[in-house]
């Protein structure tokens, strides 16, 4: 039946989680997901081959990838091909592109448990969403702590689209999708 949902029009929820570390923070939050949409597919997308071990654990996922390429032909393929309503974003931008391709088909993105200094901003990993403005682009970004809304305010993004997600990898209860 998810299969069959792929093909025909189905949405979808799409979880960014790359590595481990994200992979690790998202059990909790998959469950609320399932729990919110229970006939909607999750999907999720990693980067490597261990955090494509450790998410196979999580049995709300319902298809997992392995997504490597950031470009505009990848990701406008994938988004039309799993068709999702809603991408979650955990702790970064790992994939700017996603951001992009998203707001021009107006799919809702979200970006949860995240964090914002020098050194991230800078880190060749992320400095590409910020060079691209793709920070600006999300629908809601959750940050970790208060401390952290300053960074993100000057990056350009909205004040009305930051609030206080907390720490999924220490704050496993505290995320209601509903707020």
């Amino acid at each position: 039946m998810i299969e069959n949902n792929l093909h025909t029009g189905g949405k979808s929820v799409l979880l960014v989680m790359p590595t481990i570390g994200e992979v690790v923070q998202c059990s909790q939050l998959c469950k609320e997901i399932k729990r919110l949409f229970h006939d909607i597919p999750v999907y999720a997308i990693v980067e490597d081959d261990g955090a494509s071990y450790s998410a196979k654990n999580i049995k709300e996922i319902n298809r997992l990838f392995v997504y490597r390429a950031d470009t505009e032909l990848e990701a406008v393929k994938f988004l039309k091909y799993i068709k999702p309503f809603l991408i979650l974003f955990i702790e970064n931008c790992y994939y700017p592109q996603f951001v992009i391709e998203a707001k021009k088909m107006s799919i809702k993105t979200l970006l949860v448990s995240a964090a914002m200094n020098n050194a991230i901003r800078e880190h060749p990993r992320y400095k590409k969403c910020s060079l691209l403005g793709a920070y600006k682009m999300f629908s809601f970004i959750g940050v970790k702590s208060p401390a952290y809304i300053k960074n993100f305010l000057a990056l350009g993004v909205d004040e009305e689209k930051l609030f206080i997600s907390g720490d999924l990898k220490i704050d496993r209860n505290r995320l209601v999708i509903s707020e």
